[in-house]
């Protein structure tokens, strides 16, 4: 704060260049450029910045984030599946509508659609199945040797 009280005091008070006020307060242009801006966006004169508080201060000059809006997410998983078993003319735009009505705070499409591209993708990822399991009682394809639980398979 005792650098913003220099850089008002050098710019309201002595109507410094801010370059002049870099120089100064060994800052470069365009932080001291930051700062003026944001000092004259409070409309405050020097008087006033000096008699404030630090924490008040700090508040006017660095206000609290807006909260963020919570996001209803989709049901992904129900949608793509809605996707694949459906016959009649259900689109990715017609899913997209339909979430939007419900959640207007929603998504946009652009992210809608790149929720439901990653989840197919994820969905048709192959899992290899336990090839372990399901050798017993079988010959291996890929392997000499075979243990499990005490039996031996030799190819």
């Amino acid at each position: 704060m005792k650098t913003i009280r220099e850089i008002a005091r050098l710019h309201l008070h002595k109507r410094l260049s801010l370059r002049a006020i870099a120089g100064a307060c060994n800052l470069s242009v365009s932080t001291v450029q930051g700062h003026v801006k944001k000092i004259e966006a409070l409309g405050l004169g020097y008087q006033t910045i000096t008699a404030m508080r630090d924490k008040e201060l700090q508040d006017r000059l660095h206000p609290a984030p807006a909260p963020v809006s919570s996001r209803q997410d989709p049901d992904i998983p129900a949608l793509v599946e809605e996707l694949k078993h459906s016959r009649s003319n259900l689109t990715r735009q017609l899913l997209y509508e339909e979430y939007l009505q419900q959640h207007p705070d929603g998504y946009k499409r652009t992210r809608f659609y790149e929720l439901l591209r990653a989840w197919e993708q994820q969905d048709n990822e192959i899992v290899p199945k336990n090839w372990t399991a399901s050798l017993v009682g079988r010959k291996p394809v890929n392997c000499c040797h075979y243990e499990k639980e005490q039996t031996k398979i030799q190819c």
